[in-house]
């Protein structure tokens, strides 16, 4: 993309030549006078060779080389003109190297186009840092004075354009010198961007280029607050010579179109930096997820169980009459699911079986799956064991008996072991208290599965 402006520049530059070349300027005054001048053409196509040869880490030693030296003429021709306009040396180029273009059209370079290609040419010098230390100190302030130097190019050429659009004559040329003509300034305002691309990830350009909010938002609002205004204020001096409106409409008008124009955008910038900063938020809040949960069930895992637990015991204990429970579950005929209906099957049944186990369970507990066929359920207050118990009753009386699927059918079931934490217990452990209640569901389990057992006190 760097390379289109470059091409367009010095295509815009060969076409003024050819109509000083091959054109009639006897018919052709007007179009003379809004062509560039030859050696303002000539210019162009030297500064747009020079800055397209050179490309960062891609292009040979060679092509450098020949680039900057183009670069330096671009220089020397500029401040040649600046001599030439302001001292009357008389050491014009236009007379020197077209002497064919009639007396009438060989003025001095418009001071403001000689004064861009000085900087343009430095602009395209200064973009090659040194090689022994390219990205140091020295090569990032050079990078960003080249920046500098062709934003300030292509501000003046901007201002060019906006004289003529607005037939404002001091914003085209300084004093009574010669005008830059309106493809003259078209021509810096693309190499200046071209400039501007030469390291897209340094000094001043990085802040529109780097993805994050403040580049979106410059790359949304700074093309349109550079051309919005101009394009208005043409529209609304258009509309006034042709009679349409008069001033005070046609400044209401555009007041009216700025404001909705900058608040559309404004409320569209907003809306993308919202998304782009919910974004980070919901990854974020994934990955804790991810980290807090069990991936087939969804629900919580080993660690947060075991820090719910931990908190809960530390609750008993500043509380006296406080009392909880710990249930061990694991289910009965999981093995034989597999292997007769395979793992699919089985992790259908692990997940059917954390619904259930969530549908028995009230909002404050916590549901936990342990890994493999083994969950846990940590029940916030109760009464007594007959709460306890009545919880357990509810889940093996929840659970299918049977697992069928293709016309197969495996028994199946769920053990539990319950252990209570009194409110008298103060030197209980997160690891005392699962331990109890594996110990129930191991009785449990001898007693032949499908049941629930009480840890004994």
């Amino acid at each position: 993309m760097r390379l289109v402006f470059p091409f367009v520049a010095i295509a815009v530059a060969c076409l003024a030549l050819l109509s000083w070349a091959f054109g009639d300027t006897a018919a052709g005054t007007v179009a003379f006078e809004a062509a560039a001048q030859p050696v303002a053409a000539a210019g162009l196509v030297v500064l747009g060779v020079g800055v397209l040869f050179y490309q960062p880490h891609t292009a040979p030693q060679r092509t450098r080389i020949i680039g900057t030296i183009l670069s330096v003429c671009s220089v020397g021709g500029g401040l040649v003109e600046l001599n030439d306009t302001f001292f009357a040396t008389g050491l014009g180029l236009t007379s020197r190297l077209f002497p064919h273009v009639p007396l009438q059209y060989r003025p001095a370079m418009a001071p403001n186009t000689a004064f861009c290609f000085v900087m343009l040419g430095m602009a395209s010098l200064l973009a090659r840092p040194p090689s022994r230390d390219p990205n140091g100190y020295v090569g990032n302030r050079l990078v960003t004075g080249s920046q500098a130097l062709a934003s300030l190019a292509a501000l003046i050429a901007m201002l060019a354009v906006i004289g003529h659009v607005y037939h404002a004559g001091s914003f085209v040329a300084i004093a009574r010198a010669r005008p830059m003509t309106m493809d003259t300034a078209f021509c810096f305002i693309f190499l200046s961007i071209a400039v501007l691309q030469i390291h897209p990830t340094r000094g001043l350009v990085r802040y529109v280029t780097n993805p994050g909010p403040g580049g979106y938002t410059a790359r949304l609002l700074l093309p349109v607050s550079l051309l919005l205004p101009v394009g208005l204020g043409w529209l609304r001096i258009a509309g006034m010579r042709a009679h349409l409106f008069e001033a005070e409409m046609g400044i209401a008008v555009s007041a009216l179109l700025n404001v909705v124009m900058l608040f559309s955008l404004t409320l569209l910038a907003a809306r993308t930096l919202f998304q782009m900063d919910q974004k980070p938020r919901q990854v974020e809040a994934e990955l804790i997820y991810r980290a807090t949960h069990d991936s087939l069930t969804g629900l919580a895992n080993r660690a947060v169980f075991r820090d719910q637990l931990l908190r809960r015991l530390k609750v008993a204990r500043n509380r006296r009459r406080s009392c909880f429970a710990v249930f061990y579950l694991d289910l009965d005929g999981f093995k034989q699911v597999n292997d007769v209906f395979g793992h699919d099957a089985g992790d259908r049944l692990l997940i059917d079986v954390a619904d259930i186990l969530r549908g028995c369970t009230r909002a404050g507990d916590t549901v936990a799956r342990f890994g493999g066929d083994e969950f846990v359920i940590l029940c916030e207050e109760i009464e007594d064991r007959d709460d306890a118990s009545q919880m357990a009753a509810r889940i093996v009386a929840a659970m299918p008996r049977r697992f069928t699927e293709n016309e197969k059918s495996v028994p199946i079931g769920i053990s539990v072991g319950v252990t209570i934490n009194p409110a008298h217990a103060n030197e209980t452990t997160p690891d005392d208290l699962l331990r109890q209640a594996d110990v129930a569901l191991y009785r449990a389990k001898s007693r032949g599965k499908g049941c629930y057992e009480m840890a004994h006190a």
